[in-house]
């Protein structure tokens, strides 16, 4: 999909959430408590079709991925909360493309990703991804965004970083990771990174992930309390980055999702 038709998909997609919004008479945040869900598809008239059932009237999703996505062949591309993967030992750090503080705009912008053997110093991620050719890109990117971004503007930056991505290494397979949780004490202090507002935002990306054909992995549900937030295990301290524990259990729910 070229970076131009996909503004105009993005921007139409955008739209008919909003009108679904309104049609329905509720507000963003029913959609977030019952952590919406909706799909977006075509009619035989290509007409655009909605389904904003939330989540709990559907069919869970942990076991829409691919049986054949293995965690050891992607590489996963990120923020801090994505290095942490390699930081505790879960992934090797040559398959871990990560930026901290960044989101899905910014990571194109500098030169970070360096390999095991040091040679040829840092690489931009494009070049990494086009030097690596990996089988599988894993995106674990929104949580920097959404201070930033609206939800139009977020899915815009997001379109432009997988066309450049598929523009590079076009017989990747690229799978979108859902934003994970913050404390109750974080979203209190930044409450536009509020647990509300990420699983808003995580409605938006399993949409962008249906109409592009990639494929949506939702593990925000796994590190969870009973108050839908970042359950106290699972924080590294600050409400925002995680705990060996929550990565350990993430990888856990992966492997589930494909059945291993």
């Amino acid at each position: 999909m070229k970076s131009g038709i996909g503004h105009v998909v993005i921007n139409i997609l955008f739209f008919f959430l909003c009108i679904a919004v309104f049609a329905a008479s509720v507000s963003v945040s029913y959609f977030a408590a019952n952590r919406f869900s909706g799909s977006i598809t075509t009619d035989q008239n290509n007409n655009i079709v909605i389904d904003s059932k939330p989540k709990n009237e559907q069919e869970e999703t942990t076991s829409a991925m691919s049986d054949d996505f293995f965690v050891d062949k992607a590489v996963f591309v990120g923020d801090s909360r994505i290095h942490g993967f390699s930081t505790y030992g879960y992934i090797p750090s040559d398959r871990v493309f990560a930026l901290d503080g960044s989101n899905q705009k910014t990571i194109l912008e500098s030169e970070f990703v360096e390999f095991e053997n040091g040679a040829g110093g840092k690489y931009s991620l494009l070049d990494a991804l086009e030097m690596t050719k990996p089988e599988y890109i894993l995106i674990g990117l929104g949580i920097n965004g959404m201070p930033s971004l609206d939800g139009e503007e977020f899915l815009i930056e997001y379109q432009n970083l997988t066309d450049q991505i598929l523009e590079v290494t076009p017989e990747s397979k690229i799978v979108i990771m859902s934003i994970q949780p913050v404390s109750l004490a974080k979203e209190n202090s930044a409450p536009l990174m509020s647990n509300e507002r990420i699983d808003e935002f995580n409605g938006y990306l399993k949409s962008f992930a249906q109409i592009n054909d990639f494929e949506y992995m939702d593990v925000s549900y796994a590190l969870k309390n009973d108050y839908n937030a970042l359950d106290v295990q699972y924080d590294a301290g600050d409400g925002l980055h995680f705990s060996n524990t929550a990565y350990k259990k993430l990888i856990e729910e992966m492997n589930k999702m494909v059945g291993q």
